[in-house]
């Protein structure tokens, strides 16, 4: 009887123990694991307010009015350096902006993934390999419209599995250089 009690106050003191050292644990580490999840627990930033905001950046971001409060510092920042980058735009390129985000949204889902992944796949490309590709598009770009025309109906007219070998070699060379680049 007397082992029964005296393990269970052993149990109830380990418990405690474990308790006190799993608090003291969470007080110390908490702020910085929060911190590292994304969290904005730290007081030392500026807080940005809506009413913080210039009018014209409270115009572009309009349609984060309603939810400003719930985003995150982070989020905050990177609207607000967004609004800011746009509004030094001067207004021609405002337009070309304008004239591609209308494209991208009336783009397919399936097909802006596939934009995606592609960049995606150029992005992890070596640097020589992505300055290769730019400057074969920036050379297709300068070529006539009637020389991009005929190339472009000489690429059509391949038959599928020709188009899908040229590009399986590409992307395989596009590997191989990656490959050798990281040794």
């Amino acid at each position: 009887m007397t082992v029964m009690i005296m393990m269970q106050k052993n149990s109830a003191l380990l418990l405690l123990i474990t308790l006190i050292s799993l608090i003291t644990v969470s007080l110390v580490l908490g702020p910085a694991v929060a911190s590292m999840a994304g969290d904005d627990l730290s007081t030392d930033r500026p807080v940005i307010e809506w009413k913080d905001l210039t009018r014209q950046e409270q115009r572009i971001l309009k349609g984060h009015a309603g939810d400003w409060d719930s985003l995150s510092y982070e989020r905050r920042l990177h609207l607000q350096r967004g609004a800011k980058r746009w509004l030094s735009l001067p207004a021609g390129e405002r337009d070309y902006v304008k004239k591609r985000f209308r494209r991208w949204k009336e783009m397919s889902p399936e097909k802006r993934s596939r934009i995606r992944k592609r960049f995606a796949d150029f992005k992890r490309l070596p640097e020589k390999e992505q300055q290769r590709l730019l400057r074969a598009r920036k050379r297709f770009k300068n070529l006539p419209d009637e020389k991009r025309k005929r190339l472009r109906e000489r690429w059509k007219k391949l038959p599928q599995q020709k188009r899908k070998e040229i590009l399986k070699k590409r992307r395989d060379g596009a590997a191989r250089k990656r490959r050798d680049s990281q040794r």
